[in-house]
């Protein structure tokens, strides 16, 4: 079922340039306009305690990120390698990336990690964070590397961790405040 989504997502790739510069914007440069406005509330805040707020928010976010990415894909890549679609063979791949592995995806896990914490504190913001993440995501299986399933659990590792490290954001901050 992963490789036929995968073959139906990928087979709509190469047939129109508007459709892939977008899959490819998405894919490939969506993530840093996600990072950049991780700080924009920061510039936004109105006064010192709600900027200190917004800073310490972006870096818990930034640090789930990590974890997730770091601490969790590479594990897991370190004992299982998926290869990537289009080193199996058939794949319309749009954006050029790593032979390394597949599974799962490091940029959804980096990505619902962050947007994880970013809705705990702030849903609105929240809400754009995870679609750009979704779009991320769809982006690059349309693109050619990733299947659906790393993508899924790229992003379910990554909420996971987004989840445990706001929770360890609010014990510090309660601590803290004390």
């Amino acid at each position: 079922m992963n490789q036929e989504i995968f073959d139906w997502i990928n087979s709509f790739a190469g047939k129109s340039l508007v459709w892939d510069g977008l899959g490819i914007f998405f894919a490939s440069y969506l993530q840093y306009i996600l990072v950049l406005f991780l700080i924009v509330p920061v510039f936004m805040s109105s006064g010192k305690k709600e900027r200190s707020k917004n800073l310490l928010i972006a870096f818990w976010a930034l640090a789930a990120a990590a974890v997730s990415r770091i601490g969790i894909v590479e594990t897991v890549y370190y004992f299982y390698c998926h290869p990537r679609p289009f080193l199996i063979g058939g794949a319309r791949q749009l954006v050029e990336t790593s032979a390394l592995c597949s599974f799962p995806s490091g940029h959804a896990a980096f990505f619902f990690a962050l947007s994880m914490v970013v809705f705990l504190n702030n849903w609105k913001w929240g809400i754009w964070f995870f679609a750009g993440s979704i779009l991320m995501g769809l982006a690059r299986v349309f693109a050619g590397i990733h299947y659906p399933l790393d993508i899924l659990g790229g992003a379910v590792s990554g909420l996971i961790i987004g989840w445990l490290m706001n929770k360890i954001f609010y014990i510090f901050q309660t601590k803290n405040a004390r």
